[in-house]
């Protein structure tokens, strides 16, 4: 009688962390005929099944093979990838039971199969388990245990969302009461004891001030000294050609010659050459362009040019 020997079961673990296992095993072994000798060179028909439980329990999956032997009567397959008689090889759940490979084989390439060998699955196929086990890693980051922080309490953040997400709270000025108990204690841990902060129409800026709170404005208050200088220029009005004369009741000859007058009235008959007339109360005026253009009036807009997002504090969830 022929004899089928077995000598390798191994699962082929050649991806790499975040790559998908292999659906598939590499099975090799040798055949011998009825007098030990070796068969060689030559095509033998073979049966895998999959058994569960035991090495008499239910086949889970079953393929058959024609694979050939070399000079050393070794013949390789890989168990997953032969023309499928039943089941599901993709579908086995490896945490489920213990495993057992039973090979029926046919030395003359048929499907008589004279030779029946079985044999435990052990430790290496169970690598197949990660696609099921409980701990395994999915491709999800979302979906890791212990992963490492992205952020830290405390940080802060622009965006467009429109309200809290993923444990950052919007600066809208909240009560700290509002907030989920984890969220209570960050934000007393950052010294906010009754509301948050209140960032809306507000720019962040690193003032030397008390952390979260508000300063300055938004008011520019423009001295004297902060204006230009402005040249006025204009003509004055006439009040019509006339002269101003002096009236004197008399005069005397002082020290050294020299003519002196004495004012009695701005009407004496008395006239002298030289002296000013009085012309009556009048006032003269200048009459200057409008310094602003005669445009209407605006305030001053002392905010550049912004863009409407919202900011927000990381405190978690």
């Amino acid at each position: 009688m022929n004899k089928f020997l077995t000598l390798l079961a191994v699962l082929i673990l050649t991806a790499n962390t975040f790559a998908q296992a292999p659906e598939k095993m590499s099975y090799q072994a040798v055949v011998r005929d009825s007098g030990d000798n070796l068969v060689t060179n030559q095509a033998v028909g073979m049966q895998i099944s999959i058994l569960q439980g035991s090495a008499s329990g239910t086949a889970v999956y079953v393929e058959t093979q024609t694979p050939t032997t070399n000079t050393n009567g070794l013949v390789s397959i890989e168990i997953g990838t032969g023309s499928l008689v039943s089941g599901n090889f993709s579908t086995i759940d490896w945490s489920a039971d213990s495993y057992f490979v039973k090979t029926e084989t046919d030395p003359t390439g048929g499907t008589t199969y004279t030779i029946t060998g079985t044999s435990e699955l052990l430790s290496v196929p169970y690598a197949l388990h990660a696609k099921t086990a409980d701990n395994a890693f999915s491709g999800d980051y979302n979906d890791l245990t212990n992963k490492p922080s992205l952020q830290h309490y405390g940080d802060i953040k622009q965006g467009f969302q429109p309200v809290d997400h993923d444990g950052w709270v919007r600066l809208d000025g909240r009560l700290i009461s509002s907030l989920t108990a984890t969220q209570q204690t960050q934000a007393m841990l950052l010294s906010f004891t009754t509301n948050l902060p209140n960032a809306t129409n507000a720019y962040l800026s690193q003032n030397e001030a008390t952390l979260g709170e508000l300063s300055g404005t938004n008011t520019k208050n423009i001295s004297q000294n902060q204006l230009p200088n402005v040249a006025l220029s204009g003509s004055t009005s006439s009040g019509g050609n006339h002269t101003h004369n002096l009236y004197m009741s008399s005069s005397t000859t002082g020290t050294n010659g020299i003519q002196s007058a004495i004012v009695t009235s701005a009407y004496s008959s008395s006239f002298l050459s030289g002296s000013v007339q009085y012309a009556g109360n009048h006032s003269h005026t200048i009459t200057t362009a409008s310094l602003n253009g005669d445009v209407t009036q605006v305030a001053f807009d002392v905010k550049p040019k912004t863009m409407s997002v919202n900011t927000f504090i990381y405190l978690g969830n």
